[in-house]
C-alpha cells in the first residue's frame, strides 16, 4: 500500500475514533434551549432590528408554554414597528384570552394595514370569538377594514360554519376581486339554501369570471333554482362568448337534466362542443333520461340536415348501448354523408349486429375506398367462422388498391390462413413497401419453412424500418440471429435442407422467458447490432416522429424522485438524438392545448440538426392539456414518416377528438394505406388508447413507471 493512502486510512480511522460512535441523540437536530433563546433576546435590545427579528423567528421551532408570555411581554415593552409585527406574526399560533384582546385591538385601532391582516388571521384562529370580531369587521362598511379581514376569512370557511355563512351573506356587498375571492373560498363550503340564492343572483354580476365560477358551483350543487337564468345565458351567444362561460353553463345544465334542458344540451352538442358530448354521455347513463335522449337522438338522423350534427348523433349513439340505439345506428349505415357511416361502422361491428350485415356487404362492394376498407374489417368480424370468407380475402390480393390489398393480408394472417402462403410470399417482392410490411407480418404468424429464403431474399433489399421487421421475423421463425444478410445466406445454403422450425412455445421461452409480446426477438437482435433505443423499443427505421406530451401534468415528479416526468423525457430524447446515425431522418412535435413541431418535416441527423434538434427539446416546458389528435394528425401529414413513437401520460383532454375509443378509430381509418408503425409510452398509469394504438398499428407499448 502506498504511503499516502495509508496516512488518509489513519486519519479517517482517527476521526471516528475521537467522533465516538453515532448515537441516536447526536443524530437528531438539536432542540433550541427556550431559556438561553430568551436570554438572547434581552441581550440583544439596543441591537439592530434586523438582528432581533432573526432571533425571534427562532421561537417558531420551540415548544414551551413560557413563549407566549415572553412574546405578550415583548408586545408591550416594543416600540420598534418592525419588532412588534413580527411579535404579532409569531402570537398567531396562540389561542388565548389576552392573545385575542391584542389582535382585536390591532385589527379595530391600528392604520398599520400590514399588522392589520396579521391580526386578521390570529383572530381566525381564536375559533368562534375571532370569527364574530372579523364579521363585524367586515359588515362594518370600512373599506380597509375589509380588506384586511376578507382572507382570513376565506381561509377559515371551509372549516368554520360561521366565516362561511358571513362570506355568503357578503357576496351581495362586496364588488370586484373581493367578491371574486371570497366565492372562490366557498368552492369546498357545504351549500345551504341561502347560499345557493345568493349564488344565482350572481349569474348576472357584470365580471364573467364571477358568473363561470357561480355556474361551477350551482352545477356541483346540482340546484334546479337556476334553470331559469340559466337558459336565458344559453340563448344568448354573446353571453357564452367570455373564456369559461360556455363550459361552465354546459356544466351546469348538464347537472340538472330535464325536458327543458336537454334539448339545449342537445342542440349545443351538435355544434361540435367536445365538453357538452361528454356529459351528454353521462346523462345518457341515467336511466331516467336515456330513453328520452336515445330518441331525440333517433329522430335527429332524420330531422337534421347538416352532416355535423347527424355524426354528432351517431357518436353519442355509440355509447349506448340499447335496442333503440342499436336500431338508430344500423339505419346510420345507410347515411349519405361518408363521416356518419364510418362513425356507425365501428358501434356496429363490435356489438355484432346481423341487421346491419347487408348494409356493410353492400359498402364493401361499392366504389369508395374507406367506406370498402371499413366494411371489410367490420364484416371480418361477422364471417370469421364463414369457410368462404378467406377464399374471398385471396382474390382481393390482387386489388390495385394498396390498402385493400394490405388489409387482406391482415385479415388472413387474423384468421391463420396457411393456404394463403405462396400468395402471400410473392407479395414480399411488392414494388409497395406498405404491402411488404404487411406480407412480413403474416409470414411471422403463419409460421412455415418455405419462408426463410424469401425473408433472407427480402432482407438483402430491404432497409430501415423494414430490415428490422424482416430480421424480425426472421429470428422469431428460426430462433437464430445473424446480424446481415449474408451470414443469413450463407447459413442458410449449409442448413437450409435438414433445418426444421422449432416449435413456438420453445422458442417462445428460449428468446423471450416470461416477457411476452411482439418486438422481443427484434428488439435483442438489435441491441446486439448496436441499435438505439427509446425506452426499450429499437429505433429500426430510418424515418422517424417522436410525439412528445407536455401538457401541464408532465410537471408532476416521477415517485419520490426530485425530477419531473418532463425533465425525464426530456433527457432520454436528447440521448436518442445524440446517438442516432446520420443516416436517420427525424422530427420532434411537443404537444399540449395544441402542438408546435422542431421543423416542418423530417430532417437528417447532421450534427448540426442534431444540435437544434436537442436545443429546442431542452427548451419545452409542461402546461395546458393532453391534445394527441392533432398531434398524430400532424404526425400523419408529413409523408415522409414511417414510424411514431407517442409518449403521454393521460387521456385525451382537449382536440377534434377525446373520446378514446373514436380516436382511436379515426387513427385507424388514417392508417389505411401509410401503414405507419406507433409505438406508444404510457408514463405512469396503463392506457387502453395507447395500447390499441399500438396494437392495430403494429407497434410496441410500453408502461413507463
Amino acid at each position: 500500500m502506498e504511503p499516502v493512502m495509508k496516512v488518509r486510512i489513519l486519519t479517517l480511522l482517527l476521526s471516528a475514533l475521537v467522533a465516538g460512535p453515532v448515537t441516536p441523540a447526536t443524530a437528531q437536530k438539536k432542540k433550541i434551549d427556550f431559556t438561553a433563546l430568551r436570554r438572547q433576546i434581552e441581550n440583544e435590545k439596543g441591537r439592530p432590528a434586523q438582528q432581533r427579528i432573526r432571533t425571534l423567528k427562532r421561537l417558531h421551532a420551540v415548544v414551551n408554554p413560557q413563549v407566549r408570555r415572553l412574546l405578550l411581554d415583548l408586545w408591550g415593552d416594543e416600540t420598534d414597528t418592525r419588532i412588534r409585527a413580527t411579535v404579532l406574526q409569531l402570537l398567531t399560533r396562540h389561542a388565548n384570552p389576552a392573545v385575542f384582546a391584542v389582535m382585536r385591538n390591532v385589527l379595530l385601532t391600528t392604520p398599520n394595514n400590514g399588522m392589520r391582516r396579521s391580526a386578521a388571521f390570529g383572530l381566525a384562529t381564536q375559533k368562534r370569538p375571532g370569527i364574530q370580531v372579523l364579521v363585524r369587521a367586515l359588515r362594518s362598511g370600512n373599506d380597509s377594514l375589509q380588506a384586511a379581514v376578507l382572507p382570513a376569512l376565506c381561509g377559515a370557511a371551509p372549516t368554520e360554519k360561521h366565516a362561511a355563512r358571513a362570506l355568503a351573506d357578503a357576496l351581495k356587498h362586496l364588488t370586484g376581486r373581493q367578491r371574486e375571492q371570497a366565492l372562490r373560498a366557498l368552492t369546498t363550503v357545504k351549500k345551504t339554501a341561502p347560499l345557493l340564492d345568493s349564488l344565482v343572483e350572481l349569474l348576472v354580476d357584470p365580471n364573467h369570471k364571477i358568473r363561470a365560477e357561480a355556474l361551477r358551483q350551482l352545477g356541483s350543487a346540482a340546484y334546479k333554482g337556476m334553470k331559469a337564468k340559466l337558459l336565458t345565458i344559453a340563448a344568448d351567444e354573446s353571453a357564452l362568448k367570455p373564456p369559461g362561460m360556455r363550459n361552465a353553463t354546459l356544466f351546469a345544465l348538464a347537472s340538472i337534466p330535464d325536458a327543458d334542458t336537454l334539448p339545449v344540451l342537445l342542440g349545443l352538442a351538435m355544434q361540435g362542443n367536445q365538453v357538452v358530448r361528454l356529459a351528454m354521455i353521462q346523462i345518457g347513463r341515467l336511466p331516467k333520461h336515456a330513453a328520452r335522449l336515445i330518441r331525440k337522438l333517433h329522430a335527429a338522423l332524420d330531422e337534421l340536415e347538416g352532416a355535423v350534427e347527424r355524426l354528432t348523433a351517431v357518436e353519442l349513439l355509440g355509447h349506448f348501448k340499447t335496442p333503440e340505439a342499436n336500431q338508430a345506428l344500423v339505419k346510420a349505415l345507410g347515411d349519405h354523408s361518408t363521416a356518419v357511416v364510418l362513425a356507425a361502422i365501428g358501434p356496429v361491428s363490435r356489438r355484432r349486429l346481423k341487421q346491419g350485415l347487408p348494409r356493410l356487404r353492400k359498402l364493401f362492394e361499392g366504389r369508395h375506398p374507406e367506406l370498402r376498407l371499413e366494411a371489410m374489417w367490420a364484416m371480418h368480424g361477422f364471417r370469421k367462422k364463414d369457410s368462404s370468407w378467406p377464399k374471398h380475402l385471396l382474390k382481393l390480393l390482387d386489388s390495385p388498391k394498396i390498402g385493400i390489398r394490405c388489409r387482406a393480408v391482415d385479415l388472413l394472417k387474423d384468421l391463420g390462413y396457411a393456404q394463403a402462403l405462396p400468395h402471400v410470399q410473392a407479395l414480399c417482392s411488392s414494388q409497395d413497401f406498405q404491402v411488404r410490411s404487411a406480407a412480413y407480418g403474416y409470414l411471422r404468424r403463419v409460421r412455415h419453412k418455405s419462408s426463410v429464403p424469401v425473408l433472407i431474399t427480402a432482407l438483402e433489399h430491404e432497409s430501415g424500418r423494414l430490415e428490422g421487421e424482416v430480421l424480425g421475423t426472421l429470428v422469431a421463425l428460426t430462433d437464430r440471429t445473424y446480424p446481415a444478410h449474408e451470414y443469413w445466406k450463407s447459413w442458410w445454403s449449409t442448413a437450409g435442407e435438414t433445418f426444421e422450425l422449432p416449435r413456438l412455445a420453445k422458442a417462445s421461452r428460449k428468446r423471450t422467458g416470461k416477457r411476452k409480446g411482439r418486438g422481443d426477438e427484434s428488439e435483442k437482435a438489435a441491441r446486439r447490432r448496436g441499435v438505439v433505443t427509446y425506452y426499450g423499443i429499437p429505433i429500426l427505421t430510418n424515418r422517424a416522429c417522436f410525439v412528445v406530451d407536455v401538457s401541464g401534468s408532465m410537471r408532476q415528479r416521477i415517485g419520490t424522485a426530485r425530477s419531473t416526468k418532463l425533465y425525464s423525457v426530456k433527457k432520454a430524447l436528447e440521448q436518442v438524438i445524440t446517438a442516432c446515425s446520420p443516416d436517420l431522418w427525424f422530427n420532434v412535435i411537443p404537444f399540449s392545448d395544441g402542438t408546435r413541431s422542431w421543423v416542418r418535416s423530417l430532417k437528417e441527423a447532421s450534427k448540426t440538426n442534431k444540435e437544434e434538434a436537442k436545443a429546442f427539446v431542452r427548451n419545452l416546458v409542461a402546461a395546458g392539456g393532453t391534445n394527441i389528435h392533432d398531434a398524430l394528425r400532424r404526425a400523419f401529414d408529413d409523408v415522409g414518416v414511417d414510424t411514431i413513437y407517442l409518449l403521454s401520460d393521460g387521456r385525451p383532454s382537449v382536440g377534434k377528438i377525446i373520446q378514446p375509443r373514436a380516436l382511436g378509430d379515426a387513427v385507424r381509418r388514417w392508417n389505411h394505406e401509410r401503414r405507419i408503425v406507433i409505438h406508444t409510452i404510457s408514463f405512469g398509469h396503463d392506457s387502453e388508447l395507447l395500447k390499441q394504438l399500438a396494437k392495430e398499428s403494429g407497434g410496441r407499448y410500453v408502461r413507463y413507471i
